[in-house]
């Protein structure tokens, strides 16, 4: 691909700024069409051409850059490590809203090797970051991915909390798409936690799946009722 050998065959000053910075412009794209070994790849060369900057927002970026590319083919150790040192540049550089991105990101790396206990400390000091930053939508992000966690832990009624403030927020924002997903995006598929795990016994947790069915449902008649349009 011709963005993969711009990237690696850049030499130069100038191409080393290229190459530092391009990745991260490609990186959704890369990850939207599934060109994860491009991704990396570019995502590599960037964390590499960084080091001879002297720039640690550049730096940072590229390496939270790194961890999501990471984080695509499942090697979540090394990509918890890139968001960590990501994290140690934006706090040097005094990039508050930036650190809270990379906390967020962290979160997922976190929860990506079963460290959910890590992962929901660092969704929640992102979203505190970015309300203290006035990002609304970047602590949407954070909640949402605070919920799916909290969902892995079975803290049904917290994952429930956060989910809710998310979609409040994007009324706010006029985010009806967002408004319409987050609850899906958490709850996953309504069909399995109506039903609730037929498998269960323990008496509270059959009771904590009952809540969140009867939420979810709620939560799928407000989409279907008020914000779904014919297609």
């Amino acid at each position: 691909m011709a963005y993969v050998r711009t990237v690696k065959t850049a030499s130069g000053a100038t191409a080393v700024q290229t190459t530092a910075t391009l990745p991260g412009h490609l990186g959704e794209f890369f990850g939207r069409r599934r060109y994860l070994a491009d991704w990396l790849t570019t995502a590599r060369a960037a964390a590499v051409a960084t080091r001879n900057l002297d720039n640690l927002h550049a730096r940072a970026w590229a390496l939270t850059n790194l961890g999501a590319a990471l984080r695509s083919v499942r090697r979540f150790d090394e990509a918890v490590t890139a968001h960590q040192q990501a994290i140690e540049f934006h706090r040097a550089t005094g990039d508050r809203h930036d650190e809270g991105m990379a906390l967020t990101e962290l979160g997922n790396a976190l929860a990506g090797v079963r460290r959910f206990d890590e992962a929901v400390t660092a969704h929640q000091q992102a979203a505190a970051l970015l309300r203290r930053t006035s990002d609304r939508r970047g602590v949407g992000i954070a909640l949402t991915n605070l919920a799916n966690v909290l969902f892995e832990l079975r803290r049904f009624d917290e994952a429930i909390t956060a989910t809710a403030a998310d979609v409040v927020i994007c009324r706010e924002l006029g985010d009806r798409n967002g408004e319409a997903t987050a609850p899906a995006t958490t709850l996953n598929d309504e069909n399995i936690i109506v039903l609730g795990d037929l498998e269960e016994t323990d008496p509270t947790a059959e009771a904590a799946q009952q809540q969140l069915a009867a939420h979810a449902l709620a939560e799928i008649d407000h989409i279907i009722t008020d914000l779904a349009e014919p297609v």
